[in-house]
């Protein structure tokens, strides 16, 4: 049976994302739900890095930020306004 995807309306979206900070908290929450491993050398264990959610890899030192690898990699302008731009194209 196919499942429907409920969307958020956008009074619940802006409660939800009402900052660049709550962003990186939801990017970070879904790429590390299952933990952290180092994309560099395999390593299972880390710490917070300098920048706002980052991680380090305890191993080899390697800085992850929550947008690395994903749709808002290298984005050039604020993350709340990407998240806007994904929601009204969605």
């Amino acid at each position: 049976m196919e499942q429907r995807f409920k969307s958020l309306s956008l009074f619940e979206f802006q409660e939800r994302f009402s900052s660049s900070e709550d962003c990186l908290l939801y990017l970070s929450d879904l790429k590390w739900e299952n933990g952290f491993s180092c994309k560099k050398c395999g390593h299972h264990h880390s710490c917070s890095g300098k920048a706002l959610h980052s991680r380090q890899c305890t191993s080899c030192r390697y800085v992850e930020s929550p947008t690395a690898n994903t749709l808002f990699h290298q984005v050039k302008f604020d993350l709340l306004k990407a998240f806007y731009i994904v929601y009204f194209v969605s």
